[in-house]
């Protein structure tokens, strides 16, 4: 295994590799475009196909070189990780004639969000964010599922919208989206007068409510990953070793107090 910072490993992570990877990943993903054309199939067929499989092979050329050149420290990183499979589940459908494993191949184009910091940043982000998405989703569909009961009991034996449970957790996802909000309440409405007061409710607490906590924890977790971000930054900064759970206030304190240690020591000294 190749010592940290090698050139080789320099390279890869250069700017000019990256760049060629990116440009090569936007034509890969071109190429896949245009086979599920059958007229360009039949006419540039083979071109496409014969470009595909180079294409393929650079990058199963580069992350060969990534792993000598990284060693065990390659599979610490998850993009690397990520880039793996996506190459390996290309390598398989290339060499496989299952035309349900051969779509694995699109996959490769998710590479390109491995390239960009902004891109890392953006799924870091929402990474962060998924427990507490997770457990807002589980809120939602609890909520949802007892809206769609109490309609479906409430209006089911005259709106056919609501006629059953399925068909009523349609209806109301329609609604959740705003989707024909007026024509599905009036609709309701002229067999039920007093339908307002469920779908009013409804409203209030599925779309202005609990949906917008979903933005409110991503704009949350992108805050604090940007936290992170800059911390990681100041203590490189600084040198001293990174803690997760250290924030940028705490790290300032600590070299505070650092500084204020040595100058008492000056003191004492002179």
């Amino acid at each position: 295994m190749l010592r940290a910072g090698n050139k080789l490993e320099t390279f890869l992570h250069s700017n000019i590799a990256q760049d060629i990877l990116s440009i090569l990943l936007i034509l890969n993903a071109a190429v896949l475009g245009m086979e599920t054309y059958p007229n360009l199939m039949t006419d540039y067929g083979t071109y496409l196909t014969t470009l595909d499989i180079i294409i393929l092979c650079i990058f199963v050329v580069e992350l060969l070189l990534r792993l000598i050149s990284g060693g065990f420290r390659f599979f610490k990183c998850g993009w690397n990780i990520f880039d793996f499979i996506i190459i390996s589940a290309s390598i398989l459908a290339s060499a496989t004639s299952l035309s349900a494993l051969r779509t694995l191949r699109v996959l490769r184009f998710l590479r390109f969000l491995s390239m960009s910091d902004g891109m890392k940043f953006l799924i870091s982000s929402l990474g962060k964010a998924l427990p507490g998405i997770l457990n807002i989703a589980v809120i939602l569909l609890v909520m949802f599922y007892i809206s769609a009961v109490v309609a479906c009991l409430a209006f089911g034996a005259d709106n056919t919208i609501f006629s059953s449970l399925t068909r009523s957790m349609y209806t109301l996802f329609q609604l959740m989206l705003g989707d024909n909000f007026g024509e599905l309440t009036n609709t309701v409405m002229e067999t039920h007068p007093h339908a307002y007061l469920f779908f009013i409710p409804y409203m209030v607490v599925m779309s202005f409510t609990i949906l917008n906590l979903f933005f409110g924890l991503i704009v949350g977790s992108m805050q604090s990953a940007a936290e992170e971000e800059n911390t990681k930054a100041l203590a490189k900064y600084v040198g001293v070793e990174h803690d997760p759970e250290m924030t940028q206030n705490k790290l300032i304190l600590n070299e505070l107090r650092d500084l204020k240690k040595q100058i008492n020591e000056l003191k004492k000294n002179l």
